[in-house]
């Protein structure tokens, strides 16, 4: 069987954030637009998602109401995870369900981070310092509801948001 990959420009790479942990960088001038990387793994439900957390960590992404793209093992997430982290002041975000692209121009150097509010509607918490004039101090599943967020992001949100947002 072949090995789950999610593909990652060449313009970026992975390496020690001061955001947290790992971190995803711009080895390159990337241009709003520009895909950035498309990620991978097993789809998986939210009991199966939340197991996952506590087994290996917090490296999945939803991709409906009900599935997540996850790593469900240590070994797989260097193939896997793209290891971008939180920021309310996002310079990427979702281009559908599992393709993220920049949302402005990113120079060389730069840490590549998104707000989870732009993918997941699923229950969480997250307390936040990213230290941007945006900063919420706490994230959670429900972020995607606030007015300010749907308008600053337009249609920089993954589908199933989207959809959400249409019906309102």
């Amino acid at each position: 069987m072949a090995k789950i990959k999610s593909y990652r420009s060449p313009k970026i790479e992975i390496k020690k954030s001061q955001v947290g942990g790992k971190g995803i960088f711009a080895k390159e001038d990337i241009k709003k637009g520009e895909l950035v990387f498309i990620r991978s793994g097993h789809i998986i439900g939210l009991d199966e998602a939340q197991k996952c957390d506590k087994k290996i960590g917090d490296f999945g992404i939803q991709i409906t109401d009900d599935f997540f793209l996850y790593p469900t093992s240590k070994q797989e997430l260097k193939d896997i995870v793209i290891f971008f982290n939180h920021s309310c002041d996002p310079n990427i975000g979702p281009n559908g369900q599992i393709s993220f692209v920049a949302i402005k121009n990113i120079l060389t150097g730069t840490e590549l981070v998104c707000d989870y509010s732009m993918f997941t509607t699923a229950p969480y918490k997250l307390d936040c310092n990213c230290g941007t004039k945006y900063c919420r101090k706490t994230v959670t599943g429900e972020d995607w509801k606030l007015k300010e967020l749907q308008k600053r992001y337009g249609n920089n949100f993954s589908w199933h948001i989207l959809k959400k947002l249409k019906k309102l």
